[in-house]
């Protein structure tokens, strides 16, 4: 809200839509209205030394640095805020992996959902080796899955929005028959919805 936007909570599939792009008639300021799909990610096939994946057993105040310095750094993108308050709170029980650089520390984290295998949120300082990480995630969720035999295995999966089309493009996927549908209003201008980029939608499942 402090951009003058407020998110509509995320829902799977496409029974919601034509409820949602109702509100057009009757809410003050219209939402705009997007339906994103799953993908999974096959490619895992690459690997270098210049990052390393951990899985965060306790969330660190350095967590707050990288969610501020990315707020620096990403200046245009519309999104939700985070914490290390507010992903214990939301993701405290599922996995939480950091992004380590070699040379600099904690740069970013993903979480994903024990139960499905869904990146349920991703961040990082900056983006230019994304796909380069989501080949490290898939072998790094590979290895955590044969290390937690009780779990029942699942694939790697990520919500397939415009800001990270151009990341995924890069890498090995394959659809998933599951989508989830998305909405942002203005909360000072029904015309300023319209304007929206959803390439600056920085948004995952459940923000």
């Amino acid at each position: 809200k402090g951009k003058g936007y407020e998110w509509l909570y995320t829902l799977p599939a496409y029974g919601w839509v034509k409820t949602l792009k109702a509100i057009h008639k009757v809410d003050l300021f219209p939402w705009k209205i997007e339906v994103f799909p799953c993908l999974q990610i096959l490619d895992n096939e690459f690997d270098d030394n210049t990052y390393i994946l951990q899985e965060m057993t306790m969330l660190t105040n350095e967590l707050d640095l990288v969610w501020e310095e990315f707020k620096l750094s990403n200046p245009k993108l519309s999104y939700v805020s985070r914490s290390k308050e507010w992903l214990h709170y939301k993701w405290g029980k599922e996995l939480i992996v950091g992004i380590i650089d070699i040379k600099k520390g904690l740069i970013g984290y993903f979480v994903i959902k024990k139960s499905s295998g869904l990146i349920l949120d991703f961040l990082m300082i900056r983006f230019m080796d994304v796909p380069l990480l989501f080949k490290k995630l898939k072998k790094f969720h590979l290895r955590w899955m044969d290390e937690n035999p009780s779990l029942e295995r699942q694939e790697l999966k990520v919500l397939h929005n415009n800001f990270l089309n151009p990341f995924l493009n890069q890498l090995k996927t394959q659809n998933v028959s599951f989508h989830f549908v998305f909405g942002i209003s203005s909360t000072v201008s029904a015309e300023e919805v319209e304007k929206l980029d959803n390439s600056e939608w920085f948004i995952f499942p459940n923000d």
